[in-house]
């Protein structure tokens, strides 16, 4: 009869120590490779002149651009067939950066849609 009380107490420590050391971990900011965040930043480039002319932020259309569906992809249709798109901009100083896409649609796939993005920072001084 002690002993089974013993335990149950042992029991009850555990859990709580084990609930302790698990909220202590979530307090704590854990994240290996913190000031590493924006090594992808050029993805946020624009991809297109119409979605640079947006500001920025795509917005539906129904005209058959294939450089829209790079930001949504609910864009692709059946009016893209066939379709490229071919962007390129001369950034600040030496950088580069442009963009390739285009579109196909299969019957009984669906429709498909593929881009690239290049981007060229230029020469740096030593």
């Amino acid at each position: 009869m002690f002993y089974k009380r013993v335990i149950r107490k042992i029991r009850v420590i555990r859990v709580i120590v084990i609930v302790l050391l698990v909220s202590l971990t979530w307090c704590f900011d854990v994240s290996a490779q913190r000031q590493s965040g924006r090594v992808y930043e050029f993805l946020s480039l624009p991809q297109t002149a119409r979605i640079t002319a947006l500001g920025g932020y795509a917005i539906s259309a129904a005209e058959p651009d294939p450089g829209m569906f790079i930001v949504i992809p609910s864009l692709l249709s059946q009016d893209q067939l066939n379709h490229l798109s071919l962007n390129f901009m001369d950034y600040f100083d030496d950088i580069n950066y442009g963009t390739v896409a285009f579109t196909h649609y299969y019957e009984g796939l669906g429709h498909f849609g593929g881009a690239l993005q290049y981007v060229d920072y230029g020469r740096f001084t030593e």
